[in-house]
């Protein structure tokens, strides 16, 4: 490993911190040292002087504060607002905590021990299970930020519809395949979060893993439906005795969190079978299936093809369900689907959190070097800082065009040599999730394929990457790309796409699944055909070569975002469908837009 790398890293360490009048007691946990240290900053402004000494801290010893504990001990603090500007101006993940044992020595270095455990040591914050599996999203800001970046409208809308849901004693369960690694997980996240700031009953509940099983899920149920495996594989007898024994597990693992619910939700096929149990337990409850994949519904209505197979076997179970909520493009819906049971809503994501909010200039160095050094425990060369690089975030998936970028790449390095111009890096980005048995062997093919002909010259330019959901490493390499590349030939509704133009970083994608209704093309981006990689290639020539194109796409994309792409616009699309059906009222799309300002989508 790069010596100069690993003395330019700062050390990761987790801080407790007490306020009493004007003293500040702050323990730092460093490894397996803990240190305590007592100051009284000049000024009144309690909360100034905490977030002033800690950035003063980490520039003068090149440490890292990656979470920080606030003991509360002073009822003039607003700890919510503190809270928020640790996250969001130190990329310091908050805690409070209440105890009142102990020196304040004792409090602080015991709370920097605490939340030093809740971390691995990548620095990811452990998922934290409740009871049945129910999972716990950590609160990173206050109302106040939300209400800084979304419209007056839009805050009021939700705290109108969070108050009628709290009225009406309603409670609404998600159900899903894995907390972490997926777009369905990181929005799950952000809408818990927002709803309990809201004292909305919501809760999240993830499935019992089972590698056997989400075998199944991912190569017979979401690849097939999508039509990206060929020729299909169809479920087999054990297939299906292996998934409904699984469901049934979970069954009686959720049975309370079914009986307590008023709405249950249930994301993508993995946990479809549990409806029939829904119902048994909980005839009262609401039912909501969220389809998240783009299922190919043309090759569902053929009734002789694997694809139709596996999607009646599915509607055995999801055909129970009140509604079935699909990413706005029809050809994601399958024909047998009673029209009046579908909705539409997008897929999105969130500007506060570690994805998509501002970073300062240090904590945009610190992740690049961390994603450096990773490289260079896989044995890559890191990435070159004085030279741009064009970018892909997506999981290793079939579906997601990875061999298709690798090219483009190529031709766009062939146009470049032919002006006698450098060429840019490359870097591949993915992110595993429990679920998803392919990743790690499409991460071991995408390398074999860049160390062979036509690219093994281009080796050392391009960067594959497979990393633990890291919020912040993925916010810094998107930020500092030149160029997004989003090459799926079956895509949902992408949210890597909405945070590329949130950030203005201009991005070419395929007109695939529900990307275009993300890119207005020439002006937040580019869109061009499937598979057309030579077309690829001329656009990112356009992008690398013509700094007005690109400031002007940048400047565009930037102003160009659509705000019920974030989650707010997604929680108040929820409580509005649990609404509707808590009331016995119909829910049409007319009337989605009207709650959302969704653009005319359909």
């Amino acid at each position: 490993m790069s010596t100069k790398l690993v003395s330019e890293m700062p050390l990761a360490v987790y801080a407790g911190i007490l306020v009493d009048g004007n003293d500040l007691h702050i323990a730092i946990k460093n490894g397996d040292l803990v240190s305590y240290k007592t100051t009284s900053p000049e000024g009144t402004n309690t909360e100034k002087n905490v977030l002033e000494y800690l950035e003063a801290y980490e520039i003068r010893t090149n440490n890292k504060i990656v979470a920080a504990g606030i003991v509360k001990n002073n009822d003039e603090i607003n700890f919510k607002d503190l809270s928020s500007n640790l996250w969001l101006k130190l990329d310091i993940v908050p805690y409070t905590f209440t105890i009142t044992e102990g020196s304040y020595k004792e409090k602080t270095e015991r709370v920097a021990n605490l939340i030093a455990d809740r971390f691995d040591p990548q620095q990811n914050i452990d998922i934290l299970y409740g009871e049945n599996r129910a999972i716990h999203p950590h609160r990173l800001t206050g109302r106040r930020p939300l209400r800084d970046i979304v419209s007056k409208e839009q805050y009021e809308h939700l705290k109108s519809l969070a108050k009628e849901f709290n009225t009406l004693g309603g409670r609404i369960a998600f159900i899903s395949a894995t907390p972490q690694g997926g777009g369905v997980a990181l929005m799950r996240h952000a809408l818990i979060r927002l709803l309990h700031q809201f004292n909305v009953d919501a809760h999240w509940y993830v499935l019992i893993p089972d590698t056997r099983v989400f075998s199944i899920t991912k190569k017979k149920f979401h690849n097939v439906l999508q039509g990206v495996t060929k020729p299909p594989p169809p479920l087999t007898k054990h297939d299906k005795e292996l998934f409904e024994k699984w469901t049934a597990k979970n069954a009686r693992k959720f049975t309370e969190a079914f009986t307590k619910a008023s709405v249950v939700v249930i994301d993508d096929p993995q946990p479809s079978g549990l409806i029939p149990y829904i119902k048994e337990v909980n005839p009262k409850a609401k039912i909501i299936y969220r389809s998240h994949i783009q299922v190919d519904a043309s090759l569902i209505a053929d009734p002789s093809t694997v694809q139709a197979e596996t999607w009646n076997y599915l509607w055995n179970n999801i055909s129970l369900a009140d509604i079935f909520v699909s990413h706005p493009v029809r050809a994601f819906v399958p024909k047998n689907v009673p029209k009046e049971k579908v909705v539409y809503a997008p897929a999105t994501t969130d500007p506060l959190d570690g994805l998509n909010k501002p970073l300062q200039k240090r904590h945009k160095d610190y992740y690049m070097t961390l994603f450096n050094q990773l490289l260079l425990q896989a044995g890559q060369d890191p990435i070159d800082p004085k030279r741009p690089y064009i970018i892909q975030i997506a999981r290793f998936d079939p579906a997601k065009g990875i061999p298709d970028v690798i090219e483009a790449y190529r031709l766009l390095c062939e146009k470049l040599d032919q002006k006698k111009k450098p060429h840019p890096q490359l870097v591949l980005l993915g992110h595993g999730s429990i679920d998803d048995p392919e990743g790690k062997p499409l991460y071991q093919e995408t390398i074999q394929l860049i160390h062979t002909e036509p690219y093994k010259h281009l080796t050392q330019d391009i960067k594959v990457a497979r990393i633990h959901a890291s919020d912040q490493i993925l916010n810094t390499l998107l930020r500092n790309a030149r160029v997004a590349l989003q090459l799926s030939h079956k895509e949902g509704f992408e949210i890597k796409v909405t945070e590329a133009i949130h950030k203005g970083v201009p991005i070419i994608a395929y007109k695939s699944g529900g990307i275009p209704l993300q890119i207005e093309d020439g002006v937040t981006g580019f869109l061009v055909k499937t598979k057309d990689v030579h077309a690829v290639a001329d656009r990112l020539y356009d992008l690398c070569t013509d700094n007005k194109l690109h400031a002007t796409i940048s400047s565009q994309a930037k102003k160009g975002y659509c705000r019920d792409f974030f989650t707010i616009g997604n929680s108040i699309t929820w409580l509005y469908f649990a609404l509707q059906l808590m009331k016995g009222k119909k829910i049409t799309q007319t009337q989605i837009r009207t709650c959302t300002n969704l653009p005319k989508m359909l």
